[in-house]
């Protein structure tokens, strides 16, 4: 069994194989966590990017909601219908107040 002098203290072969193992692993470790750091940043940052060029489209002709309202620009016509404002429908009604019944 061979040992060595490391500053003054007398170190076996075995107690540096231990040290230069768990050194080794605490180097991987470090490494793995920022690498997955390094993951969790980038994936981020995509969804960011993605949720930045995020513009969804309404299509005319889908019934209102029970109060009325339309989703987006659309608003409800006289037939409970979302459409574009601006385009009122055939009856070239407004806005209609689902509550009364009498146009907005």
């Amino acid at each position: 069994m061979r040992s060595a002098l490391i500053n003054g203290l007398l170190i076996s072969d075995s107690m540096m194989n231990i040290a230069r193992n768990r050194y080794r692993t605490y180097l991987h470790a470090s490494t793995r966590s920022r690498r997955s750091s390094k993951s969790l940043v980038i994936g981020c940052l995509a969804l960011l990017s993605a949720a930045a060029c995020y513009n969804p489209t309404f299509q005319e002709g889908r019934p209102c909601t029970a109060s009325g309202r339309c989703p987006g620009d659309l608003v409800c016509n006289s037939q409970l219908l979302c459409v574009f404002d601006g385009t009122k429908g055939e009856d070239g009604g407004g806005n209609i107040d689902i509550n009364d019944g009498t146009l907005v």
